[in-house]
């Protein structure tokens, strides 16, 4: 069993609305894993590939369900499949998904991609009607030795006295506040961890530079007071920024393999590409963030805010991991017996990257992790249905051998005839013939 090329099968959909999937994983959304503007295509494919990297050394520290996330198969023993997106991108079936937004990058990416392209959608719909959006960022002071749970409960503490505040109440009538979207981010950096807020507040009419910079000093005032009273240090002046938000989407929900943050900082995956250069330390800060962030939501919706742009309830991370359109295109079926050698081998994301090249090249990629031992050897087995749904011939009374074809494994020709052979890499199943060689039965 290894490869069976299937372009017409399609993909099976999880409880989610096709067209309404389809349409945002269609718009070519800034800083995507596979498509950035200004990136060239190696630095792309160098993403991919190295999500998975950094996932197995996410799973190396901290175990538990990314022992299972894109490794282990769904069902027993059953095939991998890969599947062909619209877009022309590449992604696995059959496989275990862990739906962690913080510490799984193969998951995080394919989570914020649909979150990010909803936003997006949200606010270009209100921007065109003539309304404003504001860009509101919340920080506060720490320091090296802080830890990182204690200062991310203050914060959220912090953001919840001030938003039930009367004044806030007073500004956001002012200003015709209709609804938010706050995200939470996180980096490191010299003077420890920086927790921050990030919100879209969607108001009427637009702020002239003047107002604005009234209501950011107001608001300032606001969280510098917030932050005293919950045992936060005082806040300055970069503590709270206001700014137009009609370009913000892609900033406040970001990819999660971006890097290069300003003032040196970097990101919770990048200390785990540090854990892979030998940084200890990372190490400990990685597991710190994990513990912090295990269970907090990345992306909160004002009540009400999602019917006005008709987008429907918020689906679970395991819905959007999993989630698959009738528009995809089954590429290409894995055996277990090859994805358990492309796995141990860690070449999840080149195999992705050699699918661009086509069907061909993936059969040949493949070649160096076929087990050329695992020979089985049957007799009187009726084979089952394969994936066209034609049944495969019966060899009731005759031997079945796992062998390899000689159309993709260069195989010496074999000397029995009328035996049914089972390819290991095209995972078809022939009758053998040694003038004619390998052809369907």
């Amino acid at each position: 069993m290894g490869i069976t090329k299937a372009n017409t099968k399609k993909a099976k959909t999880l409880n989610i609305d096709d067209d309404y999937f389809l349409s945002f994983r269609k718009l070519n959304i800034t800083n995507s894993c596979n498509s950035q503007v200004g990136s060239t295509q190696s630095t792309i494919l160098l993403e991919r590939v190295n999500k998975y990297a950094i996932q197995s050394a996410a799973r190396s520290l901290l175990g538990g369900r990314l022992n299972i996330c894109c490794r282990a198969t769904a069902k027993k023993r059953g095939p991998i499949d890969i599947f062909k997106t619209v877009t022309d991108k590449f992604y696995y079936s059959g496989l275990m998904s862990c739906g962690s937004v913080w510490v799984c990058p193969v998951c995080a990416v394919k989570i914020t991609e649909l979150r990010r392209a909803e936003l997006t959608h949200a606010v270009d719909d209100w921007c065109s009607s003539g309304q404003s959006v504001l860009h509101l960022t919340l920080s506060v002071r720490h320091k090296a030795h802080d830890l990182l749970a204690n200062t991310l409960d203050l914060l959220t503490r912090a953001f919840r006295v001030m938003t039930n505040s009367k004044t806030w109440k007073r500004i956001a009538k002012k200003i015709t506040l209709s609804g938010r979207v706050r995200s939470l981010e996180v980096s490191y950096g010299s003077n420890g961890w920086h927790p921050h807020f990030h919100l879209l507040l969607f108001i009427g009419t637009p702020l002239d530079p003047s107002t604005m910079c009234d209501q950011e000093q107001v608001l300032l005032a606001l969280w510098k007071e917030t932050c005293e009273s919950v045992g936060l240090r005082t806040v300055n002046k970069y503590g709270l920024s206001l700014e137009d938000g009609s370009q913000a989407a892609s900033y406040i929900i970001k990819n999660p393999m971006t890097s290069g943050r300003r003032g040196g900082h970097v990101t919770p995956f990048e200390l785990l590409s540090k854990h892979m250069d030998g940084d200890h330390n990372a190490d400990r800060l990685f597991k710190e963030f994990a513990a912090a962030f295990s269970g907090k939501r990345q992306l909160i919706w004002s009540k009400g805010l999602r019917n006005r742009f008709s987008l429907r309830a918020e689906l679970t991370v395991t819905k959007i991991v999993l989630a698959q359109s009738d528009e995809d295109d089954l590429f290409a079926r894995i055996s277990t017996e090859v994805w358990f050698e492309v796995r141990k081998n860690e070449k999840r994301g080149e195999l992705l990257d050699v699918c661009k090249k086509g069907i061909d090249a993936l059969h040949r990629y493949l070649q160096q992790f076929a087990p050329t031992n695992h020979i089985k050897q049957k007799s009187n087995v009726s084979l089952p249905v394969d994936v066209s749904g034609n049944n495969k011939p019966s060899v009731k009374g005759k031997k079945e051998e796992t062998v390899y074809c000689d159309n993709y494994c260069n195989n010496a020709k074999v000397r029995q005839v009328e035996i049914i052979q089972r390819c290991l890499i095209c995972e078809s199943y022939r009758k053998i013939d040694t003038a004619r060689g390998c052809r369907d039965p």
